[in-house]
């Protein structure tokens, strides 16, 4: 059996594609005297009855890995609704003096020390468009400012209090103005039972309720090809470490929101064109009621700033960039060329 569980980190990649997933590599340190291992992913304790016979059907991808043994992929077995690895423990150093292993322990020489990184994919993840409250900001957000909401849950595990956040390029972490908890919106709930039997709860809400411990959020960012990494590190009560402490629950949500060079391209520049050529197609037909003519000029350097518009677009999305409302660039190009092609025939006229 394992007998310590040292520490464990999540790591969360996000994809915001028209099937939405999510990345999750769970990193943990433990020592044991077995050859094997049974992993159980807390992300998937919600399945429903009906898809249990599926061997949870809910995730896809699953590798495990001995990050302290060579990087070697380790194999593993399905049982009892959880997957079995086998670890060979000859292949692990022993642990040292930090795990406080009691030499007097008749096994203390079977122990190792496993580093072990667990990798999969949740195909349908809890991952919502969000635009606030109120109605009018709703309204806002839906035109100008889309987001994503992000819900998570680990329920059974003690965890770290250290996880890191991807998002997808073009993305950010949204700000909470005047938060004296966390600077980005992120909430995080966590409850748990200590050594002396008593409930708590804790949250980072600023308007945290009587009797719930505050927790701050420690963050720091970084842009690592394109995409924006968080790293995020939550201050719990000491008791929460306590080996006896148990029924643990941890809930996180975030609201991440698009960029301001993905919203100019999604965004502004195909309304843009839109208009324009609106207008521009307009006066070109208007030709033929009233004496209205535009150079040639106005529809070639028009056809000059679509071609560069879609040069950049395609360049972004190539790279993995996920652009908003696609229908509106599509939109927006047509409208552009109809426009071209009404004021090279007025021109001809």
């Amino acid at each position: 059996m394992v007998k310590y569980m040292k520490q464990i980190w999540w790591h969360i990649t996000d994809s915001y594609d028209t099937e939405p997933t999510q990345s999750m590599r769970q990193v943990m340190d433990f020592i044991t005297n077995e050859n094997e291992f049974p992993i159980i992913l807390p992300f998937l304790q919600s399945a429903t009855s009906g898809n249990e016979g599926r061997k949870n059907g809910n995730f896809y991808g699953l590798r495990v890995f001995a990050r302290n043994s060579q990087l070697r992929e380790l194999g593993y077995i399905w049982h009892e609704n959880c997957a079995l690895c086998n670890i060979d423990l000859d292949a692990f150093p022993k642990p040292s003096s930090s795990f406080l292993i009691k030499e007097t322990d008749p096994e203390a020489a079977l122990y190792r020390h496993v580093k072990m990184e667990v990798e999969y994919t949740i195909p349908k993840p809890a991952i919502v468009n969000y635009y606030g409250d109120p109605e009018l900001v709703k309204m806002i957000n839906f035109c100008f400012s889309p987001k994503k909401k992000v819900f998570m849950q680990i329920k059974g595990q003690q965890i770290q209090p250290e996880l890191t956040i991807t998002l997808p390029k073009g993305w950010i972490l949204s700000r909470r103005p005047r938060s004296r908890t966390c600077r980005f919106a992120i909430k995080c709930y966590v409850a748990y039972t200590n050594p002396e039997g008593s409930t708590h709860k804790l949250s980072n809400e600023d308007d945290a309720k009587v009797g719930e411990y505050q927790i701050r959020c420690h963050s720091a960012s970084e842009n690592v090809n394109g995409h924006w990494r968080y790293s995020l590190l939550f201050e719990f009560p000491d008791d929460y470490y306590k080996e006896d402490s148990k029924e643990f629950s941890f809930e996180l949500n975030y609201i991440s929101a698009i960029s301001w060079d993905a919203f100019l391209l999604s965004t502004v520049l195909p309304f843009m064109f839109i208009i324009a050529s609106s207008l521009i197609s307009t006066f070109a037909i208007l030709k033929w009621v009233f004496p209205i003519s535009l150079d040639l000029s106005v529809f070639l350097t028009l056809a000059g700033m679509l071609l560069s518009f879609v040069f950049v677009y395609v360049s972004y999305y190539q790279n993995g960039y996920h652009l908003t409302r696609p229908h509106g660039f599509i939109i927006s190009v047509m409208a552009t060329v109809a426009t071209v092609i009404i004021g090279l025939l007025q021109c001809n006229a």
